[in-house]
């Protein structure tokens, strides 16, 4: 049996390929997808040892969510517990301290009805100033009723000419931002918007660049992304 090529470049038959980062389908001769080019462009200019971290605090705590500091300027703190944590509790600690927020950004895979509740309730009093959701897609089907009232409530908000916006995605982070003035505070972890007894670990820092690089990747890169899974509500 003889082996034939034939050249399709130039035609309008459709050349088929996988990406050599995620290997999805492609077409046309490409050897990476859109998804991979703009995620390789984030990823290689983030420094993951910022240089304004220079300080680090490790304690011991009795009672983590009302011990765990809010870190000043420059400074880290992590934590590893066996005790049941909902990130929204840390988060109104430092809604305290501040009194206002002028910008929130979450992107988690879990949240609540009554802690999703809260920050909507928050946004509407005008102690939120600018709420980003970046949620799971998940969603459609693990919680369709909560997703469905969601996509009304946060557009009704947004006609409302309240500053919010909602995204639906691939999604398994759990990172928030937090907005205070000068203060830039970036919280990661394995928690999400919801109570557990599982063990968590948490990260937390007061650094304008980390908050910056994270910021860039959820706003402006992961919606910007036409994947099947992406929806923008608002």
């Amino acid at each position: 049996m003889m082996d034939i090529f034939l050249d399709l470049e130039g035609t309008d038959v459709e050349v088929r390929g996988v990406c050599k980062k995620c290997g999805l389908n492609l077409k046309n001769g490409k050897d990476i997808c859109t998804r991979c080019e703009k995620s390789k462009i984030f990823l290689e200019s983030c420094h993951v040892h910022t240089k304004e971290i220079k300080n680090k605090i490790f304690v011991l705590m009795q009672d983590v969510m009302e011990e765990i500091p809010v870190p000043k300027k420059g400074f880290q703190i992590r934590i590893r517990t066996q005790v049941s944590m909902n990130m929204l509790s840390y988060f109104l600690k430092i809604l305290k301290k501040h009194n206002t927020v002028d910008c929130l950004t979450i992107a988690t895979y879990s949240f609540d009805k009554s802690s999703l509740l809260i920050i909507l309730d928050l946004v509407k009093s005008g102690a939120v100033k600018v709420l980003k959701l970046i949620l799971s897609d998940t969603y459609s089907y693990r919680y369709k009723s909560q997703y469905e009232q969601l996509k009304v409530k946060m557009s009704d908000l947004k006609h409302m000419g309240y500053n919010v916006s909602l995204v639906f995605c691939t999604n398994h982070m759990k990172i928030t931002l937090i907005q205070c003035g000068k203060d830039y505070y970036q919280i990661e972890g394995s928690m999400n918007y919801s109570v557990n007894n599982l063990c968590e670990q948490i990260s937390i820092e007061n650094c304008k660049e980390t908050y910056d690089h994270d910021y860039k990747l959820l706003v402006d890169i992961i919606p910007d992304l036409k994947n099947k899974a992406l929806e923008v509500v608002c």
